[in-house]
């Protein structure tokens, strides 16, 4: 226990969230809130003496921050008031009521807490109706941990109910305050008693991946905005009961089942096999703890191998491992882990995990059963920001388990979550009929989306004009379009259908003259350019088939290519070297035959080719041997 001092100091997880909140100041970001729908007469007096008894049992609830020689210590106050704010909506109903609500959901928790100023906790009552009214806890998270919501809510809902009765409030007596928690970790990283936990982890992290990267429908912004929104679900009574007597027979826990099913699914979305996946812990596995409010939470990094051969029974016993050890070297501040493995640090991403996933047990959640006379209805969190890329939490609620996700909207759109939320139960289900299942084969497509990808995305037939050359379908072009911009050069000088077709028209005709017959391969060596396109385009109007000669292949490879295909004709400019081929080889350059070509007939060639005949050769690699030509027709191209 700590002395009678009125300032006591932040704990790890406290500094970091003051320092980042100040480079942040206009994002709520360690706003939380939850809020309640309760049906019935509600005595407003009782309703707010109620929470003031909760404010006078914890000190971290009526403390303010102070900077003493600009480091951060909290300021207790013997005692500090807290008045709701009322919020009269009574006049309004239907669509228009609900509208208002959930505005005032997402509006009221991102007024910012002044926390120099006051303390960190607010309530807001939304006055809906005689009987009818929503109460918006407000907590920023200098002060509490989702324990610590957890906590006030029960400890004011049965204090609400004996107010109510003339009665004091039996609640459980608090032997430590959150204050004392930090001292305690002050004095255990002052006296290095976390070394040996800090060691593991040093040695646990070494060369894990900085970033867990997953799909996303944007690229990641140089500086994170923190910017989210939530999706939830819930898995289904029937799923959960063989999900728990699954657990049970593997003499594990659901917690341990679903991480590692997590572990699995971010395995099939990123495609690696080292996944680091955030891991909340609530610090309160001591009995004096259970009931304090303040920010005790940890967060720890779970390293886990995975490859697609292991069975999903594989990679559950390593997640229960895993955590096994993490529970083993859970004392030292996740800060501390980070001060001395030292990651990659960006102001994109979280160092070390950025997918985090948060658990609350049954026995850990909220409870309003002790308001007699009211129908209470939790409300869904409301929130417009998101810590890390990805934070999945998940509430056991007996027969079912709600699953949320907060998700970066920087990154994401809400669909893809949606998806996610699909697969993420999708393979929960696959789980339960195939534990000894690869994870690689495991069933995650929801089945729309199989029927989507198995029936729908390969119905492939389409109709296209098979019996037709390139070169046609280009005329075709230029009859519907003939003043539209077919190419722009990299010069910027844009050519119209009509013109491009008469320049090709010319070349054609340039060809024959040149002792060009049908079906002759013709080599183009030149550069992306306006001649490039003119050359291929007359090549198949005359009749031939063209082979790319790249600018950059060696000398020895153009040679045999040159040879392989018995090329008569070689286009090319006088800016690339076209001698050392076979005396038998012509060159057309345009630098030298441009008058020539110019003088030739605009009218296109009327000589007949067949959709089978080689439209062009393309070489493979030869990375394996002799590079092999293979003959494309035009049928293959305008199928494409």
């Amino acid at each position: 226990m700590r002395s009678q001092s009125s300032l006591y100091p932040l704990n790890a997880g406290q500094k970091r969230i003051w320092y980042f909140g100040q480079l942040m100041p206009e994002v709520p970001l360690y706003n939380e809130s939850d809020s309640v729908r309760l049906a019935g007469k509600m005595n407003h007096a009782v309703l707010e003496q109620a929470f003031n008894k909760v404010v006078s049992r914890h000190e971290i609830l009526r403390s303010t921050v102070v900077l003493q020689d600009g480091e951060p210590a909290m300021l207790l106050h013997e005692s500090w008031p807290l008045h709701l704010k009322k919020i009269d909506l009574s006049a309004l109903a239907g669509e228009a009521l609900e509208s208002r609500i959930k505005q005032l959901l997402l509006e009221e928790p991102e007024r910012p807490f002044q926390l120099l100023n006051e303390p960190g906790i607010r309530v807001t009552v939304l006055e809906l109706g005689p009987e009818d009214h929503v109460i918006i806890l407000m907590m920023h998270h200098l002060v509490c941990d989702r324990a610590s919501v957890d906590v006030v809510w029960r400890e004011w809902s049965a204090s609400y109910s004996a107010l109510l009765q003339g009665q004091a409030p039996q609640l459980p007596a608090l032997t430590v305050q959150h204050g004392d928690f930090a001292l305690w970790q002050a004095r255990q990283l002052a006296e290095g008693r976390f070394e040996d936990d800090l060691i593991f982890w040093q040695k646990k992290l070494q060369g894990a991946p900085p970033l867990l990267e997953l799909p996303s429908d944007r690229p990641r912004r140089e500086a994170n905005r923190h910017a989210g929104s939530r999706k939830n679900v819930r898995i289904g009574d029937k799923l959960v009961k063989k999900l728990r007597e699954s657990s049970q027979q593997a003499e594990t826990t659901l917690f341990t089942l679903f991480t590692a099913a997590l572990n699995v699914l971010l395995f099939r979305y990123c495609g690696i096999d080292d996944i680091v996946l955030g891991v909340v812990a609530n610090n309160r596995d001591r009995q004096e703890f259970e009931s304090a409010v303040g920010f005790l939470a940890n967060i720890h990094a779970l390293r886990t191998g995975l490859s697609g051969d292991s069975s999903f029974r594989e990679v559950w016993r390593r997640v229960q491992s895993g955590l096994a050890d993490l529970c083993r070297h859970q004392a030292a501040p996740f800060e501390e882990v980070i001060n001395r493995v030292r990651p990659q640090q960006s102001l994109s991403f979280a160092p070390i995990v950025q997918v985090m996933m948060d658990w609350r047990d049954r026995t850990q959640t909220r409870t309003f059963g002790g308001i007699k006379g009211f129908n209470a209805v939790p409300l869904m969190s409301q929130n417009r920001t998101s810590k890390f890329d990805l934070t999945v939490f998940l509430t056991d609620e007996g027969d079912d388990v709600l699953i949320e996700m907060e998700y970066n909207t920087d990154l994401f759109d809400g669909d893809r979550m949606e998806r996610m939320l699909g697969h993420y139960g999708r393979l929960l289900e696959s789980i339960i009929k195939n534990p000894e299942g690869r994870i690689g084969e495991l069933e995650i497509l929801t089945e729309r989306e199989r029927e989507q990808v198995l029936v729908e995305w390969n119905r492939t037939e389409r109709e296209y004009p098979s019996g037709k050359c390139v070169h046609e379908l280009f005329e075709e072009q230029v009859r519907r379009t003939p003043e539209a911009v077919a190419v722009v050069s990299g010069e910027g000088r844009e050519v119209a259908y009509a013109e491009l077709n008469a320049m090709t028209n010319q070349f054609a005709h340039h060809l024959r003259q040149c002792g060009m017959k049908e079906g002759d391969f013709i080599g183009v060596r030149l550069p992306r350019c306006l001649g490039y396109v003119v050359s291929v385009l007359g090549i198949l109007k005359a009749g031939g088939a063209y082979v790319p000669l790249g600018a950059d292949l060696p000398k020895e490879r153009l040679e045999f290519m040159v040879e392989d295909c018995e090329v008569k004709l070689i286009v090319t400019d006088g800016g690339l070297a076209s001698g050392g081929f076979d005396a038998g080889v012509r060159v057309i350059d345009w630098q030298v035959d441009g008058e020539r070509i110019r003088e030739c007939g605009l009218e296109n060639p009327e000589w007949d080719r067949d959709a089978a005949e080689a439209a062009y050769v393309i070489y493979t690699s030869g990375s394996t041997g002799r590079p092999k030509g293979v003959v494309i027709p035009h049928r293959g191209v305008v199928r494409l």
